[in-house]
């Protein structure tokens, strides 16, 4: 099976995550390897392979679990993966807009107005495309600046109206280039413009595994896995550090 990667997230411990679609099928894989203990690759794997947003993966995947086990569906095992071109910019196009969703409701079978969804209440998928037009009404970013570090977040506003502030964005080119971003000119309000300029941008939205603070309620948090804007994007964030 051949998916279009359209998620590159960084995660804890120097691995990434790597989720992509099946252009005939719609189905969306999220690779693991067939391993015990951490199953991601590690960020200097994709580094080495330059996987990116647009990279067409050939891999023998098969479910990790069957059923598969709300709210991941996502998970696939493979035993072997390798790249094997670079989608066009219109399948790339394609594969986001098959899969987009103009509401949060629409996008994982369940409405919330917060970052999370309940645990006992998890949406269906873990993975899912938001469609935004008029968007500078509709995102905007911010710098969060905790524990000495800087890092940029999302107000997003859904086409029913569903506010949601504050979201991580974990998308590799993004928190890569954070520091780039946020010494330029406009930092933060130079991403608002940019994007403001498009007709269409595409939120690929995660939801986590159920964590929460010892003595509270587990909760599956939201953040942005990738964001992709057409007709024009920002190449400069694509290299690895």
């Amino acid at each position: 099976m051949d998916i279009i990667v359209t998620d590159v997230t960084n995660m804890k411990g120097g691995h990434v995550c790597i989720a992509g679609i099946e252009p005939n099928t719609g189905t969306c894989v999220r690779p693991q390897k067939m391993v015990n203990g951490n199953r991601y690759l590690t960020y200097a794997e994709a580094k080495a392979s330059n996987i990116q947003p647009g990279s067409i993966l050939r891999g023998n995947f098969v479910r990790a679990n069957n059923p598969p086990q709300i709210p991941h569906v996502e998970d696939f095992l493979f035993s072997h993966l390798e790249l094997v071109g670079v989608a066009s910019a219109a399948d790339f196009h394609a594969v986001l807009e098959c899969s987009a969703r103009p509401t949060i409701e629409a996008a994982f079978g369940r409405a919330t107005n917060q970052k999370w969804f309940p645990e006992n209440q998890p949406p269906q998928c873990s993975i899912a495309t938001l469609k935004l037009t008029q968007v500078l009404a509709r995102l905007r970013f911010f710098v969060d600046e905790r524990n000495g570090k800087q890092a940029i977040k999302a107000h997003i506003i859904d086409s029913n109206g569903i506010q949601l502030q504050y979201l991580p964005i974990k998308d590799r080119r993004m928190e890569d280039h954070t520091i780039d971003i946020l010494g330029s000119d406009y930092g933060a309000r130079g991403l608002i413009n940019f994007y403001a300029r498009q007709k269409e941008v595409y939120l690929r939205l995660g939801v986590g595994r159920a964590w929460a603070p010892q003595g509270e309620t587990p909760k599956h948090w939201l953040q942005i896995n990738g964001i992709y804007s057409f007709p024009s994007y920002k190449p400069e964030l694509s290299a690895y550090v």
